[in-house]
């Protein structure tokens, strides 16, 4: 999933796991409940069809994934982490 958002692919993704944590429906994919393959086909119709959303909804998917997973987000939250912990500990 990530690695396709890194490439500014469009995506379209059942609501399952932690899918809806990075996709919201129509702003950066689109979302599908699991198992509905006549609701798949037509997203990826949709997708195929419509070009400027397609660039939109990837484009828009890859700045959320850059906001929210980049390595220095993501190592900004550890190195915090650690902080607390070791503040805690002094305290406790």
């Amino acid at each position: 999933l990530l690695e396709a958002i890194c490439a500014r692919r469009p995506l379209v993704a059942s609501r399952g796991g932690g899918v809806p944590e990075v996709i919201e429906h129509e702003c950066t994919g689109l979302l599908l409940e699991s198992g509905n393959e006549r609701d798949l086909a037509t997203a990826c119709n949709r997708l195929i069809r419509d070009k400027l959303l397609a660039d939109t909804v990837g484009s828009a998917a890859h700045l959320k994934a850059l906001s929210r997973f980049s390595s220095e987000v993501l190592g900004g939250k550890v190195v915090s982490l650690y902080r607390q912990l070791i503040h805690n500990r002094k305290h406790h």
